[in-house]
Order: C-alpha cells, then sequence, then structure tokens
C-alpha cells in the first residue's frame, strides 16, 4: 500500500508541477494581415501580432506606411472601429502632438469593454510612428483561452 500512495503522491506532485508550469507560460500569435477601407476607398495593410499569459492578453496593429493624404482619415477611421468593437473611447494623451497636426496625437483610453463577446478591464492606445499607424489594446484579466483570428481582427474592425 505505501507504494501505491507513494506513487500516487508523486503523481499529483508531478502533475501540479506541469499545470504551474503551464499556467505561468506565456504565448503569441499572428502575424495576421488584412485591409482597413477608409470612406474615400484606400485601402490601408496592417499587421496585428499579440502576447499574453494568463493575466493578460496585448493585441497590437501596425499599419504598414500611410500616406501623408491619407493619414487623417486612415487615424480617424482606425480609432472609430476600435470604439466599435471594444467599446472604449480614446482621447488625447497629452499635449504630444504628431508632425501631421492636431488630428494625429497619441490616443489613450481605459474602462470595461468587450472582447470575443465577454467584458474585460482594457486599455487602449492609438499613436503615429513615423508614417505608420500602432494601435495596442491591453486586455487584463484575461484567462489565457485560446485566441481565435477571428476574435483578434474583430478587435480592429
Amino acid at each position: 500500500m505505501s507504494n501505491r500512495f507513494f506513487a500516487a503522491a508523486l503523481g499529483v506532485v508531478l502533475g501540479l508541477v506541469v499545470s504551474t508550469t503551464a499556467w505561468a507560460q506565456s504565448y503569441q500569435g499572428g502575424p495576421i494581415q488584412f485591409g482597413i477601407r477608409t470612406p474615400s476607398g484606400h485601402i490601408q495593410r496592417t499587421v496585428i501580432t499579440w502576447t499574453g499569459d494568463r493575466r493578460e492578453l496585448v493585441v497590437t496593429q501596425l499599419s504598414d506606411h500611410v500616406p501623408a493624404e491619407n493619414v487623417q482619415e486612415y487615424f480617424y477611421i482606425s480609432r472609430i472601429l476600435t470604439l466599435r468593437s471594444t467599446t472604449i473611447d480614446m482621447q488625447p494623451a497629452g499635449v504630444h502632438r504628431a508632425s501631421y497636426g492636431a488630428c494625429c496625437g497619441a490616443l489613450r483610453g481605459e474602462g470595461t469593454g468587450y472582447f470575443g463577446n465577454r467584458r474585460y478591464s482594457m486599455k487602449v492606445e492609438q499613436a503615429m510612428e513615423g508614417d505608420r499607424l500602432r494601435q495596442t489594446v491591453t486586455i487584463r484579466g484575461y484567462n489565457g483561452r485560446v485566441v481565435s483570428d477571428y476574435d483578434i481582427r474583430l478587435l480592429f474592425q
């Protein structure tokens, strides 16, 4: 009986070690490439990547080069699309303004929003980095379930 007890105890301990290691692991995904059509008809190419663990998921969308004549429109439509999907509104984040004018300074927003038909505490940021637009959505309290490309795309469409 002591051998069976020892084997069972060893199995439980090893199971806890393996599950604790898996619990603490981080994961990443992407890239997902897609295009966003602006109201004027310009199609802007973007790439989405993500990384996360059992505490939060950070999803980043980075556009290809945005032509100078499309920056204002693309900046605006990206903000609106992310607001529509997450319900988190972004406001100017300080006095820094990009070289494109007052339209395109860094934006930030925090609150409770939606991802994958569930509510989470979120932080959303948007800023021009040179001639590219970067949006980052941080989903706090994300439980680490498998993330689908479909759910990821919905954050920005």
